[in-house]
């Protein structure tokens, strides 16, 4: 009878504990819901946008849930504060090192040494420095000597990429081979190819881990092969991002949060633009009263440009309404919040559809008067172009907005998201229009 009793005690207090933690969890799901910055807003059918990538149907963040409301934004703990500072401290003892390295030209080195190689394809800014940033995170993690190639025709030396030079810097002394018709000894441009070397050539087929377990002399990057993922998903090279500073000590690491810190590092620090490209984007941001209007950033490829054949694969025609469409609902979320006027910057290669967006949202567009030009006509240009330098500053412009709605296929808009990758986005992909609700 005593044993009964003591079964149907426990059975009770079982049951009440499990009743407990079940109602504590609902709770804390309830307030996380509420916290998250991917919640959502309840649309109406007829009112739901797509954000993000392949079949994603979640509607356009609920702003005043969200970031926008200060009010509801707690201040972050002094604990958190020390964290962040001991990290960019971190980082930049880092950038440091990075600039003590490779202090005596290439031919100086001794043969016993393994290098990466940036030895792009003809490409635009965007695909050009996805490239270098995987040939620099191959040169980090194995502590390989990073150079540039140059073109070997016979008579005339030339540097590939020269106009990197005239506006980005790294943080080496030496990064380019010397114009003296030879590659580290070797007497041709194909004996190089042809040499002990793992070669990333069009298109990625290599496994990223190959690179870096390989033994050859030579790693050479002509095109990207998703490195940073890589990197951030391997627990091998989690010492690393803790000791520089790119991923928090938590127990629980998290490579997404890492990968951001990578990229800010990377594409604002290892390969910084020069001092005078940000005073243009400076002296545009007055020109535009930037600082006045919370502005949206929307970069459209449409793929028409002069000596592009990329028509109708970045976007349909279509498309274009539904960058809009995300536009308009974020300007309604904004006004409404913050009552702060809102512009939207357009980056577009096409004046038709420029000129059709501006006289279709009057009064709400702004946008630099730079020539559209595709930037791989400029990328072996040995002297500094108008064209080059409005492809910067409007990336770098995309990359000060409040908001940015992007073309995922194009490398361009990736480009301005990767250095600052805490903006608030939609992504559009090709037919996205059509597909949404």
């Amino acid at each position: 009878m005593f044993w009964n009793h003591l079964v149907t005690v426990v059975c009770i207090l079982s049951c009440t504990a499990f009743v407990y933690e079940l109602t504590e969890f609902c709770s804390f799901t309830s307030r996380v819901f509420d916290t998250r910055t991917t919640m959502v807003n309840e649309l109406s059918p007829n009112n739901r946008l797509r954000i993000g990538i392949g079949n994603s149907t979640r509607g356009v963040p609920s702003f005043v849930s969200l970031f926008l409301s200060e009010s509801s934004t707690k201040a972050p703990s002094n604990a958190y504060i020390r964290e962040m500072k001991t990290m960019e401290e971190l980082r930049q003892s880092y950038l440091e090192q990075m600039k003590k390295k490779q202090q005596t030209p290439v031919e100086d080195n001794p043969e016993s040494t393994k290098y990466v190689i940036f030895h792009p394809l003809k490409a635009g800014l965007g695909n050009s420095l996805a490239t270098i940033m995987d040939a620099l995170l191959v040169s980090m993690f194995t502590d390989r000597k990073f150079y540039r190639t140059f073109c070997c025709a016979p008579s005339f030396p030339v540097y590939e990429y020269p106009i990197f030079d005239s506006y980005y810097t790294l943080p080496f002394k030496y990064h380019t081979y010397s114009s003296n018709g030879g590659i580290l000894g070797f007497s041709s441009y194909s004996d190089f190819l042809q040499s002990d070397s793992l070669i990333v050539d069009k298109a990625c087929t290599l496994l990223a881990n190959s690179f870096f377990a390989s033994t050859k002399k030579f790693i050479i990057f002509r095109s990207g092969c998703r490195i940073f993922d890589f990197v951030v998903y391997g627990e091998q090279f989690r010492p690393f991002l803790h000791a520089h500073g790119f991923a928090r000590n938590r127990t629980r690491y998290d490579p997404e949060e890492t990968k951001k810190t990578l990229k800010r590092f990377m594409y604002n620090h290892v390969v910084a633009v020069k001092p005078f490209v940000i005073d243009e984007v400076n002296r545009v941001k007055k020109e535009l009263s930037w600082d006045d209007y919370y502005v949206i950033g929307l970069q459209i490829r449409t793929g028409r440009l002069f000596r592009d054949d990329a028509y109708k694969f970045f976007i349909q025609d279509s498309d274009i309404l539904y960058f809009e469409a995300v536009a308009k609902r974020v300007t309604k979320e904004v006004e409404a919040t913050l009552g702060k006027p809102v512009r939207w910057f357009l980056a577009c290669d096409n004046m038709e559809q420029r000129k059709a967006i501006q006289a279709r949202n009057p009064g709400r567009v702004i946008m630099t008067h730079c020539p559209i030009v595709h930037s791989f006509i400029d990328m072996w240009s040995s002297h500094e172009t108008e064209s080059m330098l409005c492809t910067l500053v409007d990336n770098y412009l995309l990359s000060s907005t409040q908001y940015i709605i992007i073309t995922i296929r194009s490398s361009y808009g990736l480009l301005a998201l990767s250095r600052n990758p805490d903006i608030p986005k939609t992504l559009v992909r090709y037919g996205e229009q059509n597909d949404s609700p």
